[in-house]
């Protein structure tokens, strides 16, 4: 995954367009407002402005990871999984030169939730570092991680071998396209298992769209980069005084963070009823994967 800091920026934009770790590890038991865990094993990681905070050390196998929002921003928790010998200090440092991408593998992670909210995802997690970081930027051109919101865990152990947990839909990602296993969903279906066909690392973002806007909208907000062109937002619309009033922008609902290729994981969603996309940001280049055609439309009755 080819990911330099402008294309993180870049990233941020479309989708509107280590810190101290200090929770303990939860044994499918709900905690103060934090969703029942979906497997044996759960950990939550906490966004601030602008850090990241849960345990320094989880035990191997599947888990169920929830970041739960409390600032005021967007966040989401990217999971890498370093490589031998490859420290935090030395990922992070990479961000800037492009080099991080080599130096670990994408390991998925609850993807962005804003604030008050939060994402879920469950990850069988192998020995090993990793490093968990928010790749969002700001209106100031500054990506979240470079702020401060990076944070490194270690799994250690043997996976016990728990099951996959039970999915209620299939997702399946490729180089270049997003493949669901159904495209309209009842509000008691929240497990859905992502798997990466692709040569590359990929993404599930799910957005909720606004009324009056459909997946080829969305779609085509992305048709312009491939000439080059910046990524075309939504326009004003106009008050019946005459005051230009910004569009209603997609909402960002979960999903699963960008996983290599041949991983699987699952994300975990609560989605009220209405249109949904399922995207993928990653960039190719400069360039969001969703330009390539990874944007997918779905409804939830």
């Amino acid at each position: 995954m080819r990911m330099r800091q402008g294309a993180a920026v870049l990233m941020a934009l479309v989708m509107a367009a280590g810190s101290v770790f200090g929770l303990a590890i939860g044994r499918a038991a709900a905690q103060d407002a934090t969703p029942a865990a979906m497997t044996t094993l759960s950990f939550t990681i906490t966004a601030h402005e602008f850090t990241l905070e849960g345990p320094t050390e989880v035990p191997a196998g599947l888990v169920t990871v929830t970041l739960a929002n409390e600032g005021e921003f967007r966040h989401h928790a990217q999971l890498f999984k370093l490589n031998d010998g490859v420290t935090t200090d030395q990922f992070v440092a990479g961000l800037e030169t492009g080099e991080a991408f080599g130096m670990g593998v994408a390991s998925g992670g609850p993807s962005t939730f804003g604030g008050g909210g939060q994402s879920r995802a469950i990850l069988r997690l192998v020995a090993g570092q990793y490093v968990a970081l928010c790749f969002i930027t700001g209106r100031d051109g500054v990506p979240h991680y470079a702020k401060g919101m990076v944070a490194s865990f270690t799994v250690s152990g043997e996976d016990a071998g728990e099951p996959d947990p039970t999915a209620d839909a299939e997702v399946t990602l490729d180089d270049f396209s997003i493949t669901l296993s159904q495209d309209s969903f009842g509000p008691d279906q929240l497990v859905w298992k992502v798997t990466n066909a692709g040569r590359v690392s990929h993404e599930l973002a799910v957005l909720k769209l606004p009324d009056g806007m459909t997946a080829d909208d969305y779609a085509a907000m992305f048709e312009a980069l491939l000439s080059g062109k910046p990524a075309a937002a939504p326009t004003a619309v106009v008050s019946p005084d005459g005051t230009p009033v910004p569009a209603p922008q997609p909402t960002a609902a979960g999903g699963l963070r960008a996983i290599a290729s041949g991983s699987t994981g699952w994300t975990v969603l609560d989605l009220d009823a209405g249109n949904y996309v399922a995207v993928c940001f990653v960039p190719e280049g400069d360039i969001p994967h969703a330009a390539f055609g990874m944007v997918t439309g779905f409804t939830v009755e």
